[in-house]
């Protein structure tokens, strides 16, 4: 690993004057005394000598020397003869000071060969933490994905109160994930390889370094050291820097785990993937390996985010698998699927839907989030298009919303989820009117229609919203006098009035379906030509067809 010229600096405690090249923070593997005769000048090394004698040899890039001032300063003493030179200023021998730099690098030495022989044996995480407590002296976590405390330094006293949360519930509340998430710390978790250096004290009393590691481009497990008993230095960073790179050799070598998660959850994905090009036989052997029936009664929820970046996904994935126990759920894309599996012998499996899509409402709800639900199948091969159908619900439920009909709210349609049995119409008109919108115009039905609608703004008058309802409610004017709050009589005046005005049978079934889907055509094409329709970034890339 090497040991940095601060850390050296800050173990030594001597005043000193640096001539490095750039200021570079260079490493060191070892230190050792110079001799102007010595030929060999290994680069990985640290050179001790006195400062007269480094004088004597000609500066050379990558070659460093942690000098003893032994004479006074004078015109030889330039930028460029000094270059690559920390002078100590101090009365004390040469060989102290070597003796003294010397026990520096065993120290970490030790400390390095005792992580290397750690991750040999396996001995855990838990076990770098204890190895690095005496030399970084502050409090130290290592938390999961979803916030949950699996290493901790144990001696370490810290008074933040996170501290004290934590390690009493062994997780971050609820809380302090909205604390971090409204600071954007999630999303620097996923977004950035670096070490994060907190100082602006919005989360914690005392300077924090954050380290998160991220697999397959999910947020996975971080490592947090508070600054509670040795102050925030450039040497305090660089020893940090130390632990999380045997840390992440440690991660790197525990994943992935091959459990039964990452078993389905491969097959989940693969599904996904490549559903049509995978054979049958191949997914009836895995998917009996992870325990999911091949024929059964299946659908699938997406959940997708706002702000996906900003998300502590893997935490709501337990939550979600928490409430949906019988469910098979994943991390794909920055979303979170759940295939849910429904027996074969059970026949209302919509309610079954239902009872399942409500005991997520609260987790759409806090994490701003939307679920799309796709129709239900029968063969795990079929999972490649019931995740299309969830998508796709997902981005045209959300255009649905956000422009409002000449004639009627759509109902069905809840604010965050979105069931693509419900948007089906829509689906299929929006690929009808890619190229043929002038050609289902012309029909006789939207045309009449379009007239109805002139006629309204003219004479204001009701007579879509009228039509509309009375269409949906199966020709019954009761029913329609009921949702309208008008007098039935009212209602048969107006449908009357209204046969007149379109010259259509609306006893006539085919012109009912038309007459229908004359009214979603109508509002669908103001979805498509508004320009007061936005969406957000994120869900807008879900589906391409729809946001281009």
């Amino acid at each position: 690993m090497g040991i940095t010229i601060d850390i050296l600096l800050s173990e030594l405690k001597y005043n000193y004057s640096i001539h490095l090249r750039n200021n570079k923070n260079v490493k060191f593997e070892w230190v050792r005394l110079f001799h102007i005769k010595d030929t060999c000048h290994r680069t990985e090394s640290l050179q001790v000598c006195l400062l007269s004698e480094a004088l004597e040899f000609p500066p050379k890039i990558g070659f460093y020397y942690l000098c003893l001032r032994d004479r006074i300063a004078d015109s030889k003493e330039t930028e460029e003869s000094l270059a690559g030179m920390i002078i100590i200023n101090e009365n004390i021998s040469l060989f102290e000071l070597f003796n003294h730099a010397q026990e520096v690098f065993i120290k970490f030495s030790n400390w390095t060969s005792q992580m290397q022989e750690s991750l040999v044996k396996n001995k855990g995480i838990q076990d770098l933490i204890d190895l690095s407590e005496p030399i970084l002296k502050n409090d130290i976590s290592v938390l999961d994905s979803s916030f949950k405390l699996i290493a901790h330094t144990k001696s370490v006293k810290c008074d933040d109160p996170i501290i004290s949360e934590l390690l009493h519930l062994g997780y971050h509340p609820e809380k302090m994930i909205e604390k971090l998430q409204k600071f954007r710390h999630i999303a620097h978790y996923k977004q950035s390889e670096e070490i994060l250096i907190d100082n602006t004290f919005n989360i914690s009393k005392y300077v924090a370094l954050e380290k998160a590691f991220n697999y397959d481009n999910n947020f996975s497990t971080q490592v947090v050291m508070l600054c509670c008993q040795q102050e925030f230095s450039k040497s305090l960073l660089d020893l940090f820097e130390m632990l999380i790179y045997y840390v992440k050799v440690y991660f790197d070598r525990q994943y992935p785990n091959k459990d039964i998660y990452s078993l389905y959850a491969s097959l989940i994905h693969d599904l996904i993937e490549n559903g049509k090009l995978l054979k049958k036989e191949s997914i009836i052997e895995r998917a009996k390996y992870v325990n999911i029936p091949y024929k059964s009664s299946f659908n699938v929820f997406k959940i997708a985010f706002h702000d996906s970046e900003n998300i502590p996904l893997d935490r709501i994935m337990q939550e979600v698998s928490e409430r949906l126990i019988t469910s098979k759920i994943i991390i794909y894309k920055q979303s979170i699927v759940a295939v849910n599996i429904y027996n074969e012998t059970q026949n209302d499996t919509k309610n079954l839907c239902h009872e399942k899509i409500s005991k997520l409402e609260d987790i759409l709800n806090r994490h701003g989030a939307y679920c799309g639900i796709s129709g239900f199948f029968r063969y795990l091969i079929q999972l490649q298009t019931a995740y299309k159908q969830a998508d796709t619900a997902i981005v045209l439920g959300n255009k649905i919303l956000e422009t409002s009909s000449v004639f009627t709210p759509i109902k069905e349609i809840d604010p965050v989820i979105f069931s693509f049995e419900d948007l089906y119409v829509y689906y299929i008109l929006d690929h009808c009117t890619e190229e043929n919108t002038d050609m289902l115009e012309m029909d006789n039905c939207f045309m009449a229609l379009s007239d109805l609608e002139h006629y309204d703004q003219n004479h204001n008058t009701d007579y879509m919203k009228i039509l509309f309802t009375y269409l949906n409610h199966e020709r019954s004017a009761t029913q329609t006098a009921k949702q309208l709050y008008m007098h039935r009589n009212n209602v048969i005046y107006h449908i009357n009035r209204i046969k007149e005005l379109i010259g259509i049978n609306l006893d006539d079934p085919e012109q009912k379906l038309k007459l229908l889907l004359a009214f979603k055509l109508i509002q669908f094409k103001s979805i498509k030509d508004t320009n007061r329709v936005k969406f957000d970034p994120h869900i807008s890339k879900l589906l391409p067809a729809f946001s281009q």
